[in-house]
C-alpha cells in the first residue's frame, strides 16, 4: 500500500524561547571594564513579560571569547537576580548582577561556629581534649563529626577585590591557595 509524502508544519518549540545571554557581575577592572563576563542558556518567561533568565548555572566567559579563569567561583546559590539590561540591540542580551558575598561570608560563619560547638559536644561526650573555636581539630574527632567547613576568608577575599581570588592575575595569594587545597 502506497503511504503519501507530506511535511508537517514548523509549531511551537520549546527550542525557539531560549538563547544565550551575557551577564556582568560587580567585579571591574581593566580587561573587565563593565564587569566580568559569564554566560548562560536564557529562557524566554511563558508571559513574555519578565526578561528572559537562565535555565542553568552561569559559566565564566562571553560565550565568543576565551573564558576567564578564577581559583574559586561563589556558589550559584550567591548570585543575585539581573538588575538590569544593556545594549538593548546585540544578539546576545546582556544583564548585571550582583554576587552577595555578605550572606555567603555570615552563612559560612555560621557553618563553622556549629561545627565548632558539635565539636566541643562529641569532645566532651567522648572525653577527648575540648577544642577552643578556630584551633586545629583533630583526625579522630573529625572521624566522628566531619570535615570542617569552607572558610568565610575566600568571599572576604573576593568582597575586599583580591585579584587573584577574582582571575584578574595570576600570581598566586599564598594563603588564599591553602585554604582552597583544604
Amino acid at each position: 500500500m502506497a503511504s503519501k509524502n507530506f511535511a508537517y508544519a514548523a509549531g511551537w518549540s520549546q527550542a525557539d524561547q531560549r538563547d544565550y545571554a551575557v551577564f556582568y557581575d560587580q567585579h571591574r577592572s581593566k580587561e573587565f571594564p563593565n564587569g566580568r563576563p559569564w554566560w548562560a542558556v536564557v529562557e524566554r518567561p511563558s508571559e513574555g513579560a519578565a526578561m528572559s533568565m537562565p535555565v542553568g548555572e552561569l559559566q565564566p566567559g562571553d560565550g565568543k571569547n576565551p573564558a576567564w579563569v578564577a581559583p574559586w567561583y561563589p556558589d550559584a546559590k550567591y548570585i543575585t537576580k539581573s538588575i538590569g539590561r544593556a545594549s538593548p540591540g546585540s544578539s546576545m542580551s546582556e544583564h548585571r548582577f550582583r554576587i552577595d558575598y555578605a550572606t555567603q561570608i555570615a552563612d559560612r560563619k555560621a557553618a563553622m561556629q556549629e561545627y565548632y560547638n558539635r565539636a566541643v559536644t562529641e569532645a566532651i561526650g567522648l572525653g577527648w581534649p575540648v577544642p577552643d573555636y578556630g584551633d586545629p581539630i583533630g583526625y579522630k574527632l573529625q572521624q566522628v563529626i566531619g570535615k570542617p567547613p569552607l572558610s568565610s576568608r575566600i568571599p572576604e577575599a573576593a568582597l575586599a577585590e583580591d585579584p587573584w581570588i577574582l582571575g584578574f592575575t595570576t600570581v598566586e595569594n599564598e594563603a588564599l591557595a591553602r585554604l582552597l587545597e583544604l
